[in-house]
């Protein structure tokens, strides 16, 4: 980054450029099964493997120019130029059943894809900052222009986008401990490879993926106001709400095939939008120099979906509640200790899901000398899950370390993972005409020895 200050105070030119380029292959192989439970049943066999090779180049110039206009005020002008290309060739193959190697090329699957992805902005901010006031707002101009070349069809996808992109932000001091700050944000979404190449994608013939290149450029607005209250007492006391939409937000539309298969395909949709809010209080106490922190939270999420060509909406809408007490005895131990409840409630059309899931959570230090010992309990349920998984999950993790060498620079641990051996990542996705339940491998009770060490110089002129 480059500074230029000149001779009127508070007159600047700064200029900032950050480049990086990146190189990622995957080679995966899937093997599936699908057996159809008709009158005349029959069996799918999808054995293939993906070679993948993917390419990014991202270059970011800004240059920003900031003129004062008087006490506490000034304008500032900036440019941002964003150059994104991403190539990506993928190259799908079957197993040849005769030579047992996967040398069948699939031509429906294997694409070879180019995206450049350009966007300039102008924007325009105007600064406020006195005893009360801190404020900053500002209006712009975005061009993006998208270039999508599909290599393996020899075919094109261009498309230009013009907006207006507004910010605000601004803080009022209500008094010296009363604070009321808002913010607006209105800014173009950026569209993906995979969302506008015109191919498809499966590996289990059930479940086809399709690009559209036809999208249009989503565009999000934001809103914030937060409230906080600090009282010398060190209790304090805050609300956080926030406002979100999308026009013409990316969403997918599902076909239902009459084998059986679904056809996923990005669309835009109008209809997006999200609201939360939390109330937080927290305050010292007495007992063992400790502290109580309570947040209560809700939130609600409307989305639409399109069905076998039917729009509807999706809504979910949650409330939680966190607990949390930290605090030390003495000098030698320090303990935190919180629980999370949330319910959650899911409506599609005439059905819907209620669950509700916990998180308890006991860490634990004490401290000897150089010695150092920690206890990490965790506790997970979750009722959402499909009977045969288990809902609560216990993980215990203790490590003892102990500083060593002139200064403590260096530190010897000795650490052990889910004691138990019960960490498992499940999880349940509900969506308008789907309920999946996924389970992840996970790596479960391990032991680890590490060593750290510090370099510190601080040296006097």
């Amino acid at each position: 980054m480059i500074l230029y200050c000149f001779h009127k105070p508070f007159r600047t030119l700064s200029i900032d450029v950050s480049l990086n380029s990146s190189q990622t292959k995957n080679n995966s192989t899937s093997n599936t099964l699908t057996t159809f439970l008709s009158e005349i049943p029959a069996e799918v066999r999808m054995d293939q493997r993906n070679e993948t090779k993917a390419t990014t180049t991202t270059i970011n110039p800004v240059v920003s120019y900031t003129e004062p206009l008087g006490h506490n005020q000034a304008m500032e002008l900036n440019y941002k130029f964003r150059y994104n290309n991403t190539d990506v060739n993928s190259q799908v193959f079957r197993l040849n059943n005769d030579s047992h190697l996967y040398d069948l090329p699939d031509s429906l699957q294997t694409n070879h894809f180019n995206n450049l992805y350009q966007t300039h902005q102008l924007m325009l901010n105007y600064r406020l900052n006195n005893n009360k006031w801190h404020v900053v707002a500002g209006i712009g101009v975005e061009r993006d222009r998208i270039k999508g070349s599909n290599i393996t069809r020899d075919s094109l996808v261009y498309a230009k986008y013009y907006s207006m992109p507004p910010s605000v932000n601004a803080t009022w001091g209500l008094s010296a401990m009363q604070r009321l700050q808002f913010s607006y944000t209105g800014m173009p979404l950026a569209l993906s490879v995979e969302q506008l190449q015109p191919v498809q994608s499966t590996v289990d013939s059930l479940f086809i993926q399709k690009g559209n290149p036809h999208l249009v450029q989503p565009y999000m607005h934001n809103a914030n106001l937060t409230y906080t209250f600090t009282l010398r007492s060190e209790r304090m006391f805050s609300i956080i709400m926030n406002l979100g939409s999308v026009r013409n937000a990316i969403q997918y539309a599902i076909s239902q095939l009459p084998s059986g298969a679904q056809v996923s395909t990005p669309v835009n949709l109008n209809g997006t939008y999200n609201g939360s809010a939390s109330i937080s209080y927290s305050f010292p106490m007495k007992t063992m120099k400790s502290s109580l922190n309570m947040l209560t939270s809700f939130n609600y999420q409307h989305t639409p979906v399109l069905l076998n060509d039917v729009k509807s909406s999706t809504k979910s809408s949650g409330i939680g509640e966190r607990i949390s007490w930290q605090g030390h005895i003495a000098e030698q131990f320090d303990y935190y200790i919180s629980s999370m409840t949330n319910f959650f409630k899911v409506h599609y059309d005439m059905v819907s899901t209620n669950y509700l899931t916990e998180q308890l959570t006991a860490n634990a230090r004490y401290y000897y000398n150089d010695w150092m010992f920690d206890l990490n309990l965790y506790y997970v349920f979750n009722n959402n899950l499909a009977p045969g998984y288990k809902r609560g999950i216990p993980l215990i993790s203790p490590a003892v370390s102990r500083r060593v060498f002139k200064n403590h620079a260096g530190e010897v641990k000795l650490s052990a993972n889910d004691l138990l051996e019960q960490n498992l990542n499940v999880s349940r996705i509900t969506t308008a005409n789907t309920i999946r339940d996924t389970m992840t491998s996970v790596r479960q009770r391990y032991v680890m020895v590490s060593f750290t060490y510090n370099f510190r110089s601080f040296k006097g002129k």
